[in-house]
């Protein structure tokens, strides 16, 4: 930005010159570029803030702070709709992203409501293996044995044999092996 435009936006002030070629500020102009005779450079500013710059060149009575002046109006609503177009933009890019977030949320929800759902449907499995599996198997064979230890008894009373009862638990995948000796 070393040349005429570039001078208002490193200073943040207006630049006037009404002759280019001659002006040591000038950088020159790219080689297809029309010819720049008179120039004026003004920082569009919203408070201490620069937003931009406007350049016009080549008018035929050249620039002077008067003239410059009699447009404050037009730098101010400039100034202000680069403002507002910015801001516009910021609003834009927080709509996306609260419309991203708000996806995601779903997507977060609709994970953990699946999550819960196997959670859910775990328990209830682990839940039928342990009343259907081993805790109902060891109540059926404690009511068995019971009912067999009662049935001894009485045959031990009614009889002069001996009894000896032995019994074998083997628990294997919901099963139970129930192996009984009896000698009399």
């Amino acid at each position: 930005h070393d040349n005429l435009f570039g001078y208002s936006i490193r200073t943040k002030s207006r630049v006037i010159s009404n002759c280019v070629s001659r002006d040591p500020r000038s950088g020159g102009l790219p080689p297809g570029h029309p010819e720049i005779n008179a120039y004026s450079g003004v920082p569009l500013m919203i408070g201490e803030q620069m937003i931009g710059m406007v350049g016009i060149a080549n008018r035929p009575s050249g620039y002077d702070d008067d003239f410059l002046d009699s447009l404050e109006p037009i730098w101010d609503l400039l100034a202000l709709n680069v403002h507002a177009a910015r801001a516009e933009v910021l609003i834009d890019q927080a709509n996306l992203a609260q419309i991203e977030l708000n996806r995601l949320n779903i997507e977060k929800t609709s994970l953990i409501e699946s999550l819960l759902g196997a959670q859910e449907k775990q328990s209830y499995l682990t839940s039928l293996d342990l009343h259907d599996g081993p805790a109902q198997t060891l109540a059926s064979a404690s009511m068995f044995l019971s009912a067999l230890h009662t049935e001894i008894g009485r045959a031990h009373s009614n009889s002069s044999h001996t009894v000896i009862s032995y019994a074998v638990f083997c628990l294997k995948k919901k099963t139970l092996t129930l192996l009984l000796f009896l000698i009399l």
